[in-house]
């Protein structure tokens, strides 16, 4: 194991995160998929490469002995070796253990709250019923607790109890999930974030692009602890995928978050993209050519394959084509089952609810068995609103369909807590009258996927007028605010996808189009200062709150360029030729909204590769684990989210590169419209930087390292390699960019 996966034992909150489970089967009593080491490789779980003081890092051993080195009078005490290799599996479960809680728990303490989960905010009447105070009570803190405390409280409610089985193995994958989740850390920290000058002369080669050497060796510790706790966690879950125990739903959520480590076959695919992406040869400079507008803007020869370089067949997005590497099917069957187990679940809860309220309320008597019923309530609403948020961001990402409708999910939210003692509504009782919700005094019918999650009419308050402690409570409660909409952003993507894919009516479309424009405009509104004011004092805020903006803005940014593209296939569909459609055509409503989506996740690119510089003199990060501490960017648990955010803008802007090459066409309003707002070098230092964050990235995801590699050569087939002027700015820019 690297040496930032235990340099730091469990300090703080994480220590004390599964000492409330009650299980039979503990940590170190499972059988961890950690590869089998010989004393000559390993003695801390540090790969022997950067381990040279290690007492056991000496020549294999030989045929005829296992427990004796080349050397024969150095012989390895086997007592010894088994204590290192305890040691080693302790440290590694330790270090597994506390990035989980520094990432994914960090994660949802921003996304799933009591403060912002959708679903508690109707049951709010029942969660404020008063009960006697019971300072015994556990009060869970993170999802592990939950789903915990979940399968303890609501076990009378099974038809028949979990036999020891199943409970064993719910145990057990959830604790794999958790260690495969983690080991994506695992990896040593670059010591290098430049971006070598992608001007220079000479051929590209496919073995520039993509080298063995860069992937993951078959020997290598960590990529061998990636793919065994990975396979392990999979097999342990599908096996195990029937059970309706909480944890195992919990593990099947986690799913969305564990990341395949890449294979052979893999490389191959990648190597066998960019030979075709080559032969295909549609952005090589026309040999000998010069235009005007070269000649007199100094600008490289470029020839394109049709009058608008931004139509869809022409423009090679590599973040498409890589997206097809990072899908799983595995996350989209495994929480599609854990949302079918949790809606299954449903009519039980609200069973339990309702006879733990009408005792409470009849015989004023079983205040800690509504106490109970509370925290189940509030435990459930939190599980089934992340496991609404994973399947959500699949389906945009992956573009599927969603496996719970808006209406199962409305049906969820708003009859849960409506009954009387016979099970029906009582619209005579007030507290049970729930059909509409009064909010900031106004009356507003509950339509989760409608004005919902947007019912301000200002701005947000600005934290950054207080300090300290003030400071970082408002700020925590305007993000927690703000995560729901980038959900709310990403389900009207899923719909505009359903509804091109269908080829709905043009009036279905437009409709789709101006409520996912509306959410973009409710954003930019409450909390578009707010953003603005993060970005220009990150350096001053909290690593906690620094950590929460980026993973926001990063996303709901992927969702903004995610419209964008909708709305640009849209309006290029026959079946969308309406009034509306020529408006934004005319106004470059798409390229508009794609700069201010590249430009601000670009922006997002360069202060969190700033952290890498800034973080031996940052103090507020010291109880995060080394491996995601090094920068803001690094403990966003959905990574995939922030990977194509940064390649979706690196294809952005490449798209913009090319159509600046050549002179302006006046039959395209869009084409127009970046010649007079969008310069080729601001363009450029927005790409390398992104190039920059996806080489940071690549510490967890090797496509990441390698779509960084990809869009470094991309430059060379502008034909830029000839002009001076290119290659000075780069190089300052380049310069620059380090001493930050």
């Amino acid at each position: 194991m690297a040496n930032s996966l235990h340099s730091r034992s469990c300090n703080g909150g994480f220590s004390t995160l599964f000492d409330e489970e009650q299980q039979s089967t503990r940590w170190m009593d499972i059988v961890l998929p950690i590869p089998k080491l010989r004393p000559s490789l390993s003695v801390r779980g540090i790969n022997p490469a950067r381990d040279r003081d290690s007492k056991f890092a000496e020549e294999p051993p030989t045929k005829k002995s296992k427990v004796m080195t080349s050397r024969p009078h150095q012989v390895v005490n086997l007592h010894e070796f088994k204590l290192y290799e305890v040691t080693n599996k302790a440290f590694i479960i330790s270090g597994l253990r506390q990035i989980y809680d520094n990432s994914l728990e960090h994660g949802v303490s921003l996304w799933s709250t009591e403060q912002n989960c959708p679903y508690s905010k109707t049951s709010l009447w029942f969660q404020n019923c008063s009960v006697r105070e019971d300072s015994s009570a556990f009060v869970p803190t993170s999802l592990y607790q939950r789903a915990c405390q979940l399968d303890k409280a609501l076990a009378h409610l099974r038809t028949r109890p979990l036999t020891a089985a199943e409970d064993a193995g719910s145990a057990r994958s959830l604790k794999l999930a958790v260690m495969a989740f983690a080991s994506r850390w695992s990896r040593a920290p670059v010591t290098s974030l430049h971006v070598e000058n992608p001007f220079h002369t000479g051929e590209s080669t496919l073995e520039n692009v993509v080298s063995q050497e860069e992937m993951s060796e078959s020997n290598d510790f960590e990529h061998l602890l990636q793919q065994s706790l990975y396979t392990a966690a999979m097999t342990s879950i599908q096996r195990w995928s029937k059970c309706d125990s909480f944890r195992m739903i919990l593990a099947q959520i986690l799913v969305f978050f564990i990341k395949r480590p890449p294979d052979e076959n893999d490389v191959v695919e990648i190597q066998n993209l960019w030979a075709e992406r080559k032969r295909c040869g549609h952005f090589q400079a026309e040999p000998g050519a010069a235009s005007e507008i070269n000649k007199s803007t100094h600008y490289p020869e470029s020839r394109a394959t049709c009058s608008d370089p931004l139509t869809a067949a022409d423009n090679f997005t590599t973040s498409q084509s890589f997206r097809n590497l990072m899908r799983s099917d595995s996350r989209e069957v495994h929480v599609g089952n854990a949302l079918r187990h949790l809606l299954a679940w449903g009519p039980k809860i609200r069973c339990y609810i309702r006879q733990a309220f009408l005792r409470h309320i009849n015989d004023n008597e079983g205040s800690s068995n509504l106490e109970l019923a509370k925290q189940v309530l509030s435990n459930f609403n939190i599980m089934f609103w992340l496991a609404i948020m994973c399947d959500t961001a699949g389906s945009a990402l992956d573009q599927r369909a969603l496996t719970v409708s808006d209406q199962d999910a409305e049906i969820q939210l708003f009859n849960s807590e409506r009954f009387d003692a016979d099970g029906e509504a009582d619209n005579k009782d007030e507290v049970f009258n729930q059909s509409k919700l009064e909010i900031n005094g106004n009356t507003v019918a509950p339509k989760l996927w409608g004005r919902f999650l947007m019912l301000s009419n200002e701005p947000c308050e600005n934290p950054y007028l207080y300090r300290g402690d003030d400071l970082v409570e408002s700020a925590k409660r305007i993000l927690r605010e703000a995560s729901p909409l980038k959900i709310l952003l990403l389900r009207k993507v899923c719909q505009l996808q359903a509804l091109m894919k269908e080829k709905a009516s043009p009036g279905a479309i437009e409709q789709c189009i101006s409520d996912a424009l509306q959410v973009c405009t409710y954003w930019n509104m409450r909390f578009g200062e707010f953003f603005q004011n993060s970005i220009s004092q990150h350096r001053s805020i909290p690593f906690s709150i620094r950590s929460w903006y980026v993973m926001l803005l990063g996303h709901w940014y992927l969702g903004y360029l995610q419209v964008a593209n909708c709305i640009e296939q849209c309006d290029k569909q026959l079946t969308c030729t309406t009034i509306q459609a020529q408006l934004r055509r005319a106004s470059s409503l798409v390229q508009q909204l794609q700069r201010e989506g590249a430009f601000t996740i670009s922006t997002l690119a360069r202060v969190s590769c700033e952290d890498v510089e800034n973080n031996v003199y940052d103090k507020s990060n010291q109880v995060y684990h080394d491996a995601c501490r090094d920068s803001s960017m690094l403990t966003d648990p959905c990574g995939d989210c922030m990977f194509l955010a940064l390649s979706t803008s690196c294809d952005t802007f490449f798209s913009w590169m090319r159509t600046l090459q050549l002179p302006p066409d006046s039959s395209q309003p869009g084409n127009i419209w970046l010649h007079r707002n969008i310069d080729l070098r601001e363009v450029l230092d927005n790409y390398v930087v992104c190039i920059q964050a996806l080489k940071l990235f690549g510490r967890q995801y090797d496509v990441a390292k390698l779509t960084a590699k990809f869009f470094e050569e991309r430059i060379n087939l502008l034909g830029m390699n000839d002009l001076t002027s290119h290659r000075n700015y780069i190089r300052r820019n380049f310069d620059a960019i380090r001493a930050c």
